[in-house]
């Protein structure tokens, strides 16, 4: 479910469009955004914003009962393949391993979205302060209280709080701001939910009394988080040690919860909210205007600065970035490896 270019409205014919992430692009890397924005040179894939649309594709055939589960699944590992044959490759085989059971696991349990409509890949034009923002929002919800929500799918990694408020806040308070402007409402939430975690509530069974627990891990740690619970629960079920080990022994391999038990524990998506009100608002704004204000002050090569990579900073720039093969700091890091022979602080390591 890839966002889908369309002509650009009438009155915003002939105006410079921004996107949120034309605006992070810069901040994340300035030579980047020279690359992309100003030179417009083709880069190459990326592996996560593949997985990312196979993902969004997913979730609205499964939401609209267009898939079954079973055919969803197949769907992303004849995906994956593809995205190999390209040469889009994960970082490494337990990055792929992981990502692809956590997916596996959501698409195994999903469970639509209860609302009175949603709408998929919404596409919102807003003027801030004069600057015309274009967007594609994952799904604009209308729930059965006839209350307006923004949800943003995540295939990454959970993000952290200093994170979120470093850069990934600004994407959700964008979609709030043009969602308000769109369809004059006040919006009630807005929260990104990634699909590589669930939230697990579950009753834990103390010496005299009973407390609800909450955990929020990654899809594919379900029986691993839960392992103690689990085996407490089979052996007062009269499963020996010997039938309990076997048990969580194949659990761990299914990475599911034994079918015995599985009524003890619900299994909901992670959602993480972040608070749309006047002072988050003004956060946007000012961002918005301090970033713009220093785009368009440049405009020669050598204004854009760029990384200088070494081993400790590369994740980015090797993993990540489109550009790399256009970029001179990327070869620069490139050749210091001169043909293979490494570093000198990995001399004695590749021997």
């Amino acid at each position: 479910m890839g966002s889908k270019l369309t002509k650009v409205p009438e009155k915003y014919s002939g105006k410079k469009i921004y996107s949120i992430s034309k605006l992070q692009t810069y901040e994340q890397c300035q030579y980047q955004f020279w690359l992309n924005y100003i030179q417009k040179l083709k880069g190459i894939e990326n592996v996560y914003g593949f997985i990312g649309s196979i993902a969004h594709e997913l979730v609205c055939e499964l939401q609209f009962n267009r898939i079954t589960k079973e055919d969803a699944i197949k769907k992303l590992h004849n995906d994956l393949l593809e995205m190999e044959l390209r040469n889009c490759k994960f970082p490494s085989p337990k990055i792929e391993k992981n990502f692809t059971e956590c997916l596996e696991h959501y698409l195994n349990n999903f469970q639509p979205i209860n609302c009175k409509q949603i709408k998929f890949e919404k596409e919102i034009y807003t003027e801030i302060n004069e600057h015309i923002f274009r967007m594609f929002i994952d799904a604009v919800i209308l729930t059965n209280d006839d209350k307006l929500e923004i949800i943003d799918f995540k295939t990454s990694t959970k993000y952290s709080t200093n994170d979120i408020e470093k850069k990934y806040k600004y994407q959700l308070l964008l979609y709030a701001y043009a969602t308000e402007q769109e369809f004059k409402v006040k919006l009630n939430s807005v929260k990104w939910n990634f699909l590589k975690y669930c939230t697990i509530t579950y009753e834990e069974q103390l010496k005299t009394k009973t407390k609800l627990k909450y955990k929020n891990v990654a899809r594919n740690e379900i029986v691993s988080e839960l392992s103690s619970d689990i085996k407490k629960r089979l052996l007062a079920l009269g499963k020996t040690e010997a039938e309990t080990f076997i048990i969580l022994e194949k659990a761990e391999k299914k990475k599911e919860i034994p079918e015995q038990l599985k009524s003890f524990y619900k299994i909901e998506d992670f959602y993480v909210e972040y608070p749309w009100n006047e002072e988050t608002k003004q956060q946007l704004l000012n961002y918005i205007n301090k970033i713009i204000v220093e785009v368009e002050f440049k405009s020669q090569e050598n204004e854009f600065e760029g990384f200088e990579l070494n081993d400790k900073n590369s994740f980015f720039c090797v993993h990540l970035c489109g550009q790399k093969n256009n970029c001179k700091y990327y070869k620069n890091y490139q050749d210091k490896w001169d043909y293979g022979k490494p570093q000198d602080e990995y001399a004695e390591l590749f021997g």
